[in-house]
């Protein structure tokens, strides 16, 4: 799938689903997922990741709108939000980067949250690429 290149280019461990499912190896730990959920069989995780999928946008959106703002408050909403929604298909480097957003939020510099910003929808995208190549396999 041609969405991979750029994740790969940002995490060169990054190989895509079926090739790897360790955090380090993917956006999605398919394994922790399917290790909560008893299965790994597609017919149960394909309908979750297709959810996701309508979720993950308005969610990373809502994170950027706020970043623009320069408001805060709706800063960690957004960011809350998507953590809660990226820990639920097992997306955890981006859930950690959403909760790095609730310590940085109050005292860091707006520089540093861009950035971090930046880091979330940039994992964001990896992590759809991965989903969207992982429902074209299944």
């Amino acid at each position: 799938m041609e969405c991979l290149s750029p994740c790969k280019q940002k995490r060169p461990d990054f190989k895509g689903p079926g090739n790897g499912e360790k955090l380090s190896d993917n956006p999605i730990d398919i394994a922790e997922l399917s290790d909560i959920l008893g299965t790994a069989d597609p017919s149960v995780l394909c309908p979750i990741f297709e959810v996701w999928l309508e979720a993950s946008l308005p969610r990373v959106e809502a994170i950027s709108s706020a970043a623009d703002a320069r408001d805060r408050t709706l800063l960690r909403q957004a960011a809350h939000g998507a953590k809660g929604t990226a820990l639920q298909i097992g997306a955890k480097q981006m859930a950690k980067m959403c909760a790095q957003i609730d310590v940085e939020v109050a005292a860091g510099s707006w520089e540093d949250l861009l950035q971090l910003v930046g880091e979330i929808l940039d994992e964001n995208e990896c992590a759809r690429c991965f989903v969207k190549s992982f429902l074209a396999r299944a």
